[in-house]
């Protein structure tokens, strides 16, 4: 036997290395594509050269489609300026890499919150050839941080609240026995005066009238703090309205038009008339205040909605409220709004825009909704007026046709609910108040695409049409759209948009669209449409 060559010795050592090398490399892409974190390479236009697999999963667009395409183009449209500056000093040398968090857009239409980190790829002359790093989808960590920031802030403005309501509890107790005093001995003393003592019987008067006034300020510091008496029985929610309406039109300013929609045969409330009243006549003077001098519209709507874990989260709400259905009164206004910081306090006692406001109207809303197991939520913008929905536990309702069909009134469309679909609450609040005009028993609204889509599979069998915003976060309302047909194929569906009716048109053809509604539109424009919808047979679609 022969021994191998040099030259054979040095191929077989060679071969060696190619399989090493191969299998090394068999190890590195296995490794790679089973990473949940995206591994990519862009050249120096800023082109991808390479991305595993993980990028579908993050993104929803495939590794085929998006490759040799721009990477900036993938960044969501308002974080490319800051992607840019966060990139800079990595061009520029000044840094060996760069970390930092933006969003990226989803083939959804929405968006998902990415950790970048990347580094320069240089050749041997040391010219920069792209970049290389890793995208690491940190959506569900920036909602939980989110969440939990919110649940802090929560805490801290319920602690607040409650250190404020102790106070203001000893403090209308403390004044209600000086003011108990004070009118009693007053009183007395009227009625011992001699009949001539004109001038002093005045002085006794306004004494009298002047602590009656404390005491009003002392129930309300009360009906705050959870601490005033209640005489609780089953109350219609509209009815007790109807009854207040000549109060309410006396006090109202000149140009100020109260509008009502009020829901007949609502399900019962436990509750006190009187602090339920009180609630109603804040919330209308406030409004009227707002509006002040000038022309406006006042807005009263009443009526039965589901109320989610997710939406009392959003409310200022009693630790006894619980996810189920809810009785609500809706006071909408046209007036001057308010900003962030004025709505962060505009529950405080004593916090007032006014100059000659005390600052308890709201806060003795909130005690009362609290202490009736309610739950409250407000919405309102500079300029643009405010809308506050006071929510209180339906009694013996649990939203089943069959059981309750004999309680909702028909409208002139027929037993339908509509569901409002948009990201921003003014257009919800504002479709819905339309929609509420026109005679719908009831309208249901969800702030995107997924929690219309949880809505509608949980009640489907109520829904009769839906009225769907196209662009949104989380899922957009042609994912939305899809999802929903899904659900019920014959499912009728208004797609609202600011983008033309045509460009729509071209991507909903074929789809079975019902219609379209271009933002803004106006009740008119929104009654056509919709008496269409829920007018037309089963399966038919006019788009």
């Amino acid at each position: 036997m022969t021994r191998p060559t040099d030259e054979e010795k040095s191929i077989q050592h060679h071969y060696r290395l190619i399989e090493a090398l191969s299998e090394s490399e068999r190890r590195y892409r296995e490794l790679v594509n089973n990473l949940k974190e995206v591994v990519f390479q862009t050249d120096a236009q800023g082109l991808w050269t390479f991305l595993n697999p993980a990028w579908f999963e993050v993104t929803g667009f495939s590794v085929e489609e998006s490759m040799n395409t721009l990477f900036l183009d993938y960044v969501y449209p308002d974080d490319r300026e800051l992607n840019m500056e966060r990139f800079k000093p990595l061009i520029e040398r000044k840094k060996e890499y760069c970390r930092h968090v933006i969003r990226y857009r989803h083939k959804n239409g929405g968006f998902r919150w990415i950790e970048v980190f990347a580094r320069l790829t240089l050749d041997h002359a040391g010219a920069v050839q792209g970049t290389t790093g890793t995208l690491t989808d940190i959506t569900e960590r920036k909602q939980a941080e989110e969440e939990a920031e919110q649940l802090q802030l929560k805490l801290l403005q319920k602690q607040k609240l409650e250190s404020l309501g102790v106070l203001a509890g000893g403090i209308a107790h403390d004044f209600n026995n000086l003011l108990a005093a004070i009118m009693g001995h007053a009183a007395m003393a009227e009625r011992k005066l001699p009949g001539q003592s004109m001038a002093l019987q005045k002085h006794m008067q306004a004494i009298v009238s002047s602590s009656e006034k404390a005491a009003d300020l002392c129930r309300q510091m009360l009906a705050y703090s959870g601490q005033g008496h209640l005489v609780m029985q089953t109350v219609d929610l509209s009815t007790l309205i109807e009854g207040i309406l000549n109060i309410m039109e006396v006090t109202m300013n000149k140009g100020v038009i109260l509008k009502l929609s009020l829901t007949e045969q609502l399900p019962g409330i436990e509750a006190d008339p009187s602090q339920v009243q009180q609630v109603v006549m804040n919330l209308v003077t406030n409004a009227n205040e707002a509006i002040d001098k000038r022309s406006g519209v006042i807005a009263i709507r009443t009526g039965v909605t589901f109320a989610s874990k997710d939406y009392l989260n959003q409310c200022l709400h009693s630790d006894e409220a619980r996810e189920g259905y809810f009785v609500f009164v809706e006071v909408s206004d046209t007036g001057c709004g308010m900003d962030a910081q004025t709505m962060k306090k505009v529950f405080d006692p004593f916090f007032t825009t006014k100059f000659t406001g005390r600052g308890l109207g709201m806060s003795a809303i909130l005690g009362i909704v609290r202490r009736h197991h309610g739950a409250l939520k407000a919405y309102s913008e500079k300029g643009q007026g405010s809308t506050f929905r006071v929510l209180f536990p339906a009694m013996n309702y649990v939203g089943n046709d069959q059981v309750h069909a004999e309680s909702r009134p028909l409208s002139r469309y027929g037993a339908g609910v509509v569901l409002v679909v948009d990201d921003e609450e003014i257009i919800r609040d504002m479709a819905a108040m339309m929609l509420a005009d026109l005679g719908i028993d009831e309208v249901l609204t969800a702030s995107d695409g997924k929690e219309a889509t949880e809505i509608y599979r949980r009640d489907a069998h109520r829904i009769a049409l839906v009225l769907l915003d196209l662009t949104m976060p989380r899922m957009d309302g042609e994912e939305t759209f899809r999802q929903l047909r899904m659900i019920n194929p014959d499912v009728k569906v208004i797609l609202s948009s600011g983008y033309s009716e045509q460009s729509v048109q071209d991507r909903f053809a074929g789809k079975r669209l019902f219609g379209f509604l271009q933002k803004p539109y106006t009740p008119e424009a929104m009654q056509a449409l919709v008496e269409q919808a829920l007018t037309a047979d089963k399966g038919e679609s006019p788009l």
